[in-house]
């Protein structure tokens, strides 16, 4: 379990709260491999007005109110000197429908 609390503040006062909890689980597959899960729930409060690059940059992307967040990743070696990455990522901001995002990755390793 995590948790996580950001007040943003400037001159002229508060700006944003940003509070965060989650729970992450991490286990050992096959010869060297790793699956990992993470959920979150972000709880964001923005005190200025919302659609400018101070709110998006202070917001992280997400939207003021309740936020999802989840991923999912797998990462074993493929080979002596080749490693893969899979993962997902799904989140719901506001009244958005919710994003999926997948990923692959091969690196080399000499």
């Amino acid at each position: 379990m995590f948790g996580k609390y950001q007040d943003y503040n400037d001159l002229l006062g508060e700006i944003a709260r940003l509070n965060e909890a989650g729970i992450q689980w991490n286990k050992a597959v096959g010869k060297g491999g790793i699956l990992e899960l993470k959920t979150s729930i972000l709880q964001a409060n923005y005190f200025r007005n919302i659609g400018t690059v101070l709110a998006y940059d202070v917001l992280q992307g997400f939207s003021a109110g309740r936020n999802y967040r989840g991923t999912i990743d797998l990462r074993f070696n493929a080979s002596k000197n080749i490693q893969m990455i899979i993962g997902y990522e799904g989140r719901k901001t506001g009244d958005v429908r919710f994003i999926h995002v997948g990923r692959a990755e091969a690196r080399y390793l000499f």
